[in-house]
């Protein structure tokens, strides 16, 4: 039996939200738009659709959504590199060309374009203080993500492009680190100041990777 095709112009409509997971995308927009004083209960019931208690059902109280949009948040932009990285992995074939992708991953990781996914993932950092069940989660998901790192690197290890010493979750490690640093350099907005640090991390990273083994 043949599918029923769409009127010409016509898109197919994307699936329809659950209670739930409208309730936590209406607060991911809020976060993102002016942080936790925009998570207002009304708001959000508004924007998702849905009646107070479904979120009290879901979430127990706004504080429980709260949590669970920022572990949202975090994992997501946490992996958004990562996941970029290893789509160009798979077309790698040679150590120069592994080296060029790490050159190009550096200028993409630290870009002053990427300072909202940084802030997302300081804003969730921040909110965890104190609340070891969100500390718990965002451990969980920060431990998965640097495993994945380290496969990663550990591939390229494997293949001969990088010296058999390098630690893949120690490199790892310090990629994500100084991806969070980066903040303070945004925060500085001084152009000057930015190409400085640039040039400083990059040179670190070079020799880390590819000139302390030689």
């Amino acid at each position: 039996m043949s599918r029923a095709k769409l009127p010409s112009g016509e898109k197919a409509s994307e699936p329809k939200l659950s209670g739930k997971e409208a309730l936590i995308s209406a607060t991911i927009r809020a976060l993102e738009a002016g942080g936790e004083p925009s998570v207002r209960l009304e708001l959000i019931l508004s924007e998702a659709g849905v009646s107070p208690s479904s979120l009290y059902h879901h979430f127990g109280s706004l504080d429980g959504l709260i949590d669970i949009a920022q572990v949202e948040r975090f994992a997501s932009n946490s992996a958004r590199n990562l996941a970029e990285f290893e789509k160009r992995l798979a077309s790698v074939r040679s150590a120069t060309e592994f080296r060029e992708l790490t050159d190009e991953m550096f200028d993409l990781i630290f870009a002053p374009a990427r300072l909202t996914g940084r802030m997302a993932r300081v804003d969730a950092l921040g909110r965890a203080f104190g609340n070891a069940d969100l500390q718990a989660q965002l451990s969980t998901i920060y431990r998965g993500i640097l495993d994945r790192i380290s496969e990663n690197i550990g591939l390229a290890r494997t293949m001969g492009w990088l010296d058999e010493r390098v630690n893949p979750r120690a490199v790892g490690g310090w990629i994500d680190s100084m991806d969070l640093g980066r903040v303070l350099v945004d925060l500085a907005d001084d152009p000057i100041f930015h190409e400085e640090w640039m040039a400083l991390v990059k040179k670190t990273f070079d020799y880390m990777l590819y000139e302390s083994w030689s």
